[in-house]
Order: structure tokens, then sequence, then C-alpha cells
């Protein structure tokens, strides 16, 4: 019997192995096709499958155990080397705030709210309870804004962008807001927020919310690169710190993501802390961390962690930094950009644009356009 069940189990496991070791490497290779950037998102679960299947396999095929061993070392150690960073195995590259006065910080809860969602008053009770200088909600439309209404009263400052197409956009802040904008960078029907907010100090930083299209089914990923390069340029121009937040429907360890972080020179208060899987909620065992905050080099951590759940299929992130510009080296600096980066993100830039132009010409797009105020 366990003979058979060695013959049935081995080619069965070993045509797995081999699924492994391409799904692994795959996105590696220069393309904006949807279901090879997906691949990119269970990274965690590619890793804990692999070490089953090479486990199984040196249980069941002893007379080939090194080889299988050899073999699936290569897609885990790769693997490993985009995890690690998000573990507190790796030295932190957003710094603890020594001291911080209340009037240098800054404290944000970003938040897809899913729009089907209809359990307003949980989402009311969070943002309550986390009493957050400036609350993100995406996936905001007419109802939903209507659904927040009894936030208003905490803060009077609003920028709201109800769309119904899962891409519409609400800030609400305690802190004043100047010189808000709302554009519509790469896709005619997704916005983005880039507005000033002066702290408590009497200091302004810039805030950049941000929501790209995921790759799906039929809808490649690169407007949602083109997104992120543009959004990365927003950065490089400030003159002030900035923030910037978002579900970017990408992980933190994807080619796409890391070229932003690269183009845009910010920090990842993640690295050396932790995971954060915020998608998909409720599925314990599938998630990925989609929802982000990145920040410039002037900031430093005081708290990042994952907030309640609101019935969403997402949870909400909640960060807190301090604006603290003190001199003296940090434990790890923002990768440069250099002459290759640029490249890359210029790349990025025209293909994303290109596919947009080629969507809407075919009549392939699904652009669902704001109603004009």
């Amino acid at each position: 019997m366990a003979e058979r069940r060695s013959r049935w189990a081995s080619p069965v496991l070993r045509t797995v192995a081999a699924a492994l070791f391409l799904i692994t490497f795959l996105p590696l290779v220069e393309t904006d096709l949807w279901w090879v950037r997906m691949l990119e998102f269970p990274k965690l679960q590619l890793f804990l499958l692999t070490v089953a299947v090479m486990v199984l396999l040196i249980a069941w095929d002893r007379r080939q155990a090194t080889i299988w061993a050899l073999l699936l070392a290569l897609p885990l150690g790769f693997q490993a080397w985009r995890l690690v960073p998000y573990s507190p195995l790796y030295p932190v590259q957003m710094v603890n705030a020594e001291q911080c006065g209340a009037d240098r910080q800054f404290s944000l809860l970003s938040a897809n709210v899913l729009q089907s969602n209809e359990d307003y008053a949980t989402t009311v009770e969070v943002v309550s309870a986390e009493e957050p200088d400036l609350f993100l909600a995406m996936e905001t439309d007419a109802r939903w804004i209507e659904g927040l209404r009894p936030i208003e009263a905490e803060f009077p400052y609003r920028e709201l962008v109800p769309i119904d197409n899962t891409y519409g956009m609400a800030l609400y802040s305690r802190l004043p807001l100047s010189n808000t904008r709302v554009r519509y960078t790469v896709e005619p029907d997704i916005p983005s927020i880039l507005t000033d907010v002066e702290l408590r100090s009497g200091e302004k930083i810039a805030f950049l919310a941000i929501h790209p299209r995921p790759p799906l089914p039929g809808k490649d990923s690169g407007t949602r690169d083109a997104e992120l390069v543009v959004s990365a340029g927003d950065v490089t121009e400030e003159s002030r710190p900035v923030v910037i937040a978002g579900d970017l429907n990408d992980v933190p360890w994807s080619a796409t993501t890391r070229l932003f972080t690269r183009l845009a020179q910010v920090l990842d208060p993640r690295t050396g802390r932790g995971f954060y899987a915020s998608f998909s909620a409720g599925f314990a065992g599938m998630d990925w961390p989609l929802d982000h905050v990145f920040t410039t080099e002037e900031f430093t951590h005081i708290d990042y962690r994952l907030a309640e759940d609101i019935g969403s299929d997402h949870r909400p992130v909640k960060a807190v930094v301090c604006l603290d510009k003190r001199d003296g080296p940090r434990l790890q600096e923002p990768e440069s950009r250099d002459l290759e980066t640029l490249r890359q993100g210029r790349e990025e830039l025209g293909e994303g644009i290109a596919q947009q132009r080629a969507e809407m010409q075919a009549g392939e797009d699904e652009t669902v356009m704001p109603e004009a105020d």
C-alpha cells in the first residue's frame, strides 16, 4: 500500500514542484500581462507551499532527495529574499522616533471600505476610536459619503470624490488642508488626491492618496504601473515632506512597487517590522499587504498597525509618524535613483499610457466618467 501511494504521489509532487519553480521566477519577466503580475501577490503562501512540497518529496522519494532539495532551494531562497525585509529579521528602514512633541506628530487611517459594504456604522465607530488626523476612505460612492456623515463633525476639512465605479475617494482631516487637487493622471475615472496638510506645529507636509486599478482578467497592469510612476514624480517634485497612502493593488516586494520606492526615494515603515497583510480580510492564509503608507526621509516611526475589521475585504491601516528633520544617518537609506531606474520608470509610464489608449480605442476600457460638479 505504501509503495502504491508513493508511486502515485511522487509524479504529482514532481509536477507541483515544477509548477512552483515556474510560478516563482515567471514574474521576473518584464511584462504587464495581468496573470503574470498577479503571481507576485501570494509570495508567503508560495514559500510555505514550496517548503511542504520539498518535505514530502524528500520523504517519498529518498533516492532523489538531494536533487529535489537543491532544485526547490532556488525558489525558496528567492522567496525568502523578497519576504525577509518585511520581518523583524531585517533592519528597520524608518527608525523609531526618540522624542516627538504632539504638534509634530501625524496620524493617518487609510481604509478601502468596499463599495458594496453597507456597514457604515462600524467604519464610523473605528474612525472615532482611532482618532486619526487624516482618514482616507476608498471605494466611496454617494451612499458611502452619506454613511460617513456622522464623522464630519470630527473632521472640519474634507475632500470628497464619490464615484460609482469602486474608485471613489474621500479624505477627512482634523488638520487644515490647502492647495488640494483631485487629479485623473492615467485613467480618466481613477482619481488621486494631492494636498498640503498643516501640522499643529504650523509646518506643512504634502499628502498623496492613490488607488490604481489592479491587474485582472482582461486588464493588464500597465495603467497601474504608470500611475505609480506618476505618483513617484509627484513626490520628487514636492519641496515639502510627503506622506503617500492608499490601496496600491500591489505588494511591497513586487518589481513595480520597488521601482516606485526607488523613484520616489521613500521609506516603508513595514521594513524590518512586519507583513501587515491588509487583504483579504476574513480569509486566513490567503492574504497579502495591498494597503500602503510611505513617507519621505524627514519622518520617523511611532506606530504602524492594522486597525479593526470594518466589514470590508480590506483591513484599515493606521500609521503614526513624526516630522523629524534631525541630521545623521539612518539605519538604511532609501535607494538612490540611477539611470537604469529612471529608464524603467519612463518605460512603465509609456507602456501604461499606450495600454489605456489602446483599450479606449478598442472599446474595451471600463471607464466610468465622474459627474461634473
